[in-house]
């Protein structure tokens, strides 16, 4: 009995071939997926009117050409077909949008020959104005039957339009076929630069035909520097030059210096050296507002052309991205020792010790050699904020965070200069934060349950480079008394509370019931929350617990039975 329900979800050959029905298969001249019998056919009938999924040849658009075209241009289309069928009759080109809008060029008919179609693009002045954010349309090419609206084949086609692109760089690097015209600083589709461009310099885009000196976006006249920010401090007045790259020196001949700071333009003159620089004049470069975060403030920076029989100005292309950003070193570090490990290849700023703030040198009032420090020097007053775990196992290996300010700007100056508890606690390299933030790893304590402050100590015979914390790091015996539920299912899954004394120690903890896992889940100083993982047979498991490395103790036997 057939059960076939051969249109269902199948609006194409190819997804109706890949249903494998027997009973379905694709007819062509109505292009909808039925069976045979239903299936209108030219008299007589032949097999390439009906096809099934043995057949497995959809009739399909092997190209166009061209595939792509100008939006304000027109031409004809060579479409190449094939498994076309017994189809007879005219075929139309059926355009549709991104939109919805279907446009149909004038019926023609296909080559006997060489399975050719040819049909003309829609009217320029009926098809959808592309979006503002695009440069294209990437719309639907399907071939139909005269008088029907069912697709027999479909296949992608590009609208485009080149004047979209309002840079050289953007013009010379795009995917269509478009080039940019220097002396009038636009960009223009490949098939009209003859015309629009006739007598003009040419920079050819990367998907033009033929070959080019001039091709793609490294051939556009830009501007590089050797950073591709440039540092200035708030208030300072600058000269900015930057370097320039394939000027045309006959029609490029005035320059300026554009910044935009705070939603406001300024243009400063500018003059070419021989060296092919670009020297902007003198800028009052200051913002007052709150920048963009962290003490800066973004200067978008651009150097504009102008020939001399014309004062219009174009914009010279900025590919690497080249700006100014401007800083202020007092909002960029509140104290010393943030002030100390600002990046010097950026920033040129100080501490000033009489003001107690972090300024300019030439800002800053000194009277003797200790009253400006630089990034070479050390920043006494070092403090510690806090820390981080409060106590640990009397074994060691704890690893301490320690935060604070002015606590050193390289390594070597913690190295060896951190004492918990009377004890040395290593430094760990890797995990310093100059200034703000040290992890050293405790050592073993000589006496069971002492307790002292955190020492750090930036040079030894001087106490205004040492900070002490205010409150005790605690070397303890952390002990469990007791674990509920002791019991759960061999699957694992139950979260498990340990109860004891000190169970806060330590940066690390690790709990095990024989061999199988329990994972933590929180920890308090009276109690731990574990969750139990699945164990291999059933029966009771002993409780082994390490904080640090170091084993917990256990007084009486705890143990959990898997059930």
């Amino acid at each position: 009995m057939r059960t076939s329900n051969c249109g269902e979800s199948a609006s194409t050959c190819v997804v109706c071939l890949a249903k494998r029905d027997p009973f379905c298969g694709w007819c062509v001249k109505n292009s909808i997926c039925t069976e045979e019998d239903t299936c209108e056919r030219v008299l007589p009938k032949t097999s390439s009117g009906w096809l099934d999924f043995q057949n497995n040849r959809c009739p399909n658009i092997k190209g166009v050409l061209p595939d792509k075209i100008q939006i304000t241009t027109a031409d004809f289309l060579n479409v190449s077909l094939e498994n076309m069928g017994d189809i007879k009759g005219r075929l139309q080109c059926s355009f549709r949008f991104p939109d919805g809008r279907i446009l149909n060029s004038e019926p023609a008919r296909q080559d006997p020959h060489d399975g050719t179609l040819r049909c003309a693009t829609p009217p320029i002045n009926r098809i959808p104005m592309i979006p503002a954010n695009s440069s294209y349309h990437l719309a639907t090419l399907s071939i139909v039957a005269e008088g029907r609206i069912t697709p027999i084949a479909s296949t992608n086609f590009s609208f485009y339009d080149c004047s979209r692109y309002t840079t050289c760089s953007q013009c010379a690097k795009s995917e269509f076929p478009c080039d940019w015209c220097l002396e009038s600083n636009e960009c223009v589709a490949g098939k009209l630069t003859e015309d629009k461009c006739r007598k003009q310099h040419i920079v050819n885009g990367l998907n033009r035909g033929g070959h080019s000196r001039r091709k793609g976006p490294q051939k556009c006249p830009h501007i590089v520097a050797p950073q591709t920010i440039l540092y200035v401090a708030a208030g300072e007045r600058r000269n900015i030059s930057v370097k320039v790259q394939n000027l045309d020196p006959i029609f490029m001949v005035d320059f300026r210096c554009q910044f935009r700071l705070e939603g406001i333009e300024h243009e400063k003159p500018a003059v070419k050296t021989f060296d092919d620089n670009i020297m902007c004049e003198e800028m009052h470069f200051d913002y007052y507002g709150i920048g963009i975060s962290g003490g800066t403030a973004a200067v978008e920076f651009n150097v504009l052309w102008s020939s001399s029989d014309s004062l219009r100005k174009h914009r010279l292309d900025n590919l690497s991205g080249v700006a100014v950003e401007v800083y202020k070193c007092e909002a960029l570090a509140s104290n010393c020792g943030r002030c100390l490990t600002l990046d010097v290849s950026k920033y040129d700023c100080g501490w000033c010790v009489p003001e107690s703030r972090c300024v300019r040198p030439q800002t800053c009032l000194v009277k003797s050699s200790q009253d400006w420090l630089n990034s070479t020097q050390l920043c006494a007053n070092p403090t510690i904020g806090d820390f981080y775990p409060k106590k640990g196992p009397v074994g060691g290996r704890t690893k301490l965070r320690i935060f604070g300010s002015n606590l050193g700007r390289r390594y070597e100056d913690v190295s060896g200069a951190v004492i918990v508890a009377n004890v040395q606690c290593a430094v760990i390299p890797s995990e310093y934060h100059p200034a703000t933030e040290i992890v050293c790893e405790t050592g073993k304590a000589a006496i069971k349950n002492s307790k002292g402050p955190i020492v750090v100590r930036l040079r030894a015979d001087d106490a205004n480079y040492a900070a002490v914390s205010k409150y005790d790091f605690e070397y303890v015996e952390p002990a469990v008394s007791a674990v509920k539920p002791d019991r759960g299912p061999i699957s694992g899954g139950t979260d498990v509370t340990l109860y004891g004394t000190d169970l806060d120690a330590g940066s690390e903890v690790h709990i095990s019931f024989g061999e199988v896992n329990c994972k933590v889940l929180s920890r308090q100083e009276n109690q731990i929350v574990c969750r139990m993982g699945a164990g291999d047979s059933q029966g009771s498991r002993h409780l082994y617990i390490e904080f640090d490395g170091s084993r917990g103790r256990v007084p009486y036997p705890v143990t959990y039975n898997f059930a």
